[in-house]
């Protein structure tokens, strides 16, 4: 009897050990981004993103809001001129894959969509008109981050403190969405935080 009861405290505390630092082997995936992209289906459109995703597993959360200026001005044009500026908030769900020091991931959702149109003759404004409706976001992004931790650097040359997962990605975006005014962008997409577990 007491060589069991032995035997099971050993099981016990040797599975807290093992659950305790399976518990704090990594860090959580969490990262910010920002794409830019002159390269969209709204001509002369000019495009600024910025997200938060979080990834659980392969799942992965994102909280996006996109604007996109559309400036076709002409001012020799005999008739008024029309500027848009389209908005976009909205929430994402996807999976996305981690290969050592790259990442592909895959996304849609749901979002409120916004477009201004401001009418102008000769440079002088005229109206402006708002109208809001729904729409359903998608992207498609490669990054590039760094595979391991390691201390940060001053100028990237001089390394201090101790070595960490934290720092910068690059990559490529395809971005989109499906609403009353559907577009599609490619672009380049920055990113800092977390990009995997480390």
């Amino acid at each position: 009897m007491k060589q069991t009861s032995l035997i099971t405290v050993f099981i016990f505390f040797s599975l807290c050990r093992l659950f305790a630092q399976d518990s704090v082997k990594t860090n959580p995936v969490i990262y910010a981004d920002m794409a830019f992209s002159s390269f969209t289906s709204v001509s002369n459109g000019l495009l600024f993103s910025g997200g938060f995703n979080y990834q659980t597993g392969k799942n992965q959360f994102t909280l996006k809001a996109t604007g996109i200026g559309h400036m076709d001005v002409a001012y020799f044009n005999a008739g008024p001129n029309v500027s848009y500026i389209y908005g976009e908030a909205g929430l994402l769900y996807g999976r996305r894959w981690i290969i050592g020091g790259h990442s592909f991931s895959f996304s849609a959702g749901l979002a409120l969509e916004g477009q201004n149109a401001d009418y102008s003759y000769r440079g002088s404004p005229i109206t402006q008109t708002h109208s809001n409706y729904i729409g359903f976001p998608f992207e498609a992004k490669v990054l590039w981050f760094r595979p391991r931790k390691r201390r940060s650097r001053i100028y990237g040359i001089i390394p201090y403190g101790k070595p960490t997962g934290f720092g910068g990605g690059v990559g490529l975006n395809v971005a989109g969405n499906v609403s009353a005014h559907s577009f599609i962008s490619f672009g380049v997409v920055f990113g800092l935080g977390w990009f995997k577990g480390y």
